[in-house]
């Protein structure tokens, strides 16, 4: 069970590290078993990390983002795929934030 939702076994959790071996993205499914289950989460998740920015409704897919901060973002993307193919996918992602001088050093310069 995460944010009171309670997950399917089959759900995935995938974790993703950049080139250092440092954690990046944690990606978590959660069970899509009707229309009101997209609502039902963000409405969730609005309540842990306050009001989302925006809805943006691609062909295949809605997406919910909150603010970035400190290098940090959260989505949820619903993925409408064919007949019986629905996806809730919560994501946080760090992005690191990378100066020029970060690089000329990693570069050897």
């Amino acid at each position: 069970m995460l944010f009171g939702i309670k997950r399917d076994p089959d759900n995935f959790i995938q974790f993703i590290f950049n080139d250092n071996g440092r954690l990046t993205t944690v990606g978590i499914e959660f069970p899509m078993k009707s229309a009101r289950d997209f609502e039902d989460l963000l409405n969730r998740l609005d309540t842990y990390f306050g009001k989302h920015d925006s809805v943006q409704n691609q062909p295949g897919a809605d997406i919910a983002q909150w603010p970035e901060d400190d290098g940090v973002e959260i989505t949820l993307t619903h993925i409408q795929g064919g007949p019986g193919v629905r996806q809730l996918i919560f994501t946080v992602e760090y992005r690191s934030k990378i100066t020029s001088s970060d690089r000329n050093g990693a570069l050897g310069l």
